[in-house]
């Protein structure tokens, strides 16, 4: 029985994460395609949030111990922190208008760090990095053919962020759109995949 070939476009965190819970499958060939030559040691400090805890765990439980072994503690286990929202700006400037993620035991992780503890989860044949899409051509039969600076073209429906090229083609306005947990804590659009 063939593989189901399925490709992944974007090698960040949610791309990785998704990929270190593909690769399990033994039905599926699984790559992820990032625009970058290399992964730089360059990032935000993330602190994570239950619900994305709690997708890390549904993607697999090696997902989620990739996030513990990274990160630190921000504080003791016992000690209840919260991230607040204040205005910034305005006539209401200082004002606190959320707190969110109230928890106790906070831990914060480098966006590089929790990069190299997914990466470890996938075979290094499975992503392919200095893989940027450079063009998409809506086919006839409903599918799309990306086309990279390298590898060889593939052909797939898309799943993409909101704000990145891919999103904005004839075939991604007429999908079925979704949402996906980020990395943040916060719902995302996107698009109905699934690799012809």
């Amino acid at each position: 029985m063939a593989k189901i070939e399925v490709a992944i476009v974007g090698g960040g965190i949610a791309g990785l994460a998704l990929a270190a819970g593909l690769v399990k499958k033994p039905h599926l060939n699984v790559r992820v395609y990032e625009a970058v030559e290399e992964y730089s040691d360059v990032g935000a400090g993330l602190a994570l949030h239950r619900n994305a805890i709690r997708a890390m765990t549904l993607i697999g439980s090696e997902v989620r111990q990739a996030y513990i072994d990274k990160a630190l503690d921000m504080g003791e286990e016992d000690e209840e922190m919260v991230t607040k929202v204040i205005l910034a700006q305005g006539d209401h400037k200082g004002q606190l208008v959320a707190e969110l993620g109230r928890a106790k035991g906070r831990k914060t992780v480098s966006r590089a760090d929790l990069l190299d503890g997914l990466r470890a989860l996938i075979p290094p044949e499975c992503i392919c990095l200095g893989s940027r899409v450079r063009a998409i051509h809506d086919k006839s039969n409903g599918n799309l053919k990306r086309s990279y600076k390298r590898p060889n073209n593939v052909k797939l429906k898309m799943a993409d962020g909101t704000y990145r090229a891919p999103a904005h083609s004839h075939q991604a306005q007429e999908s079925r759109r979704v949402a996906y947990l980020q990395n943040n804590g916060n719902y995302r659009g996107g698009e109905e995949a699934d690799q012809s």
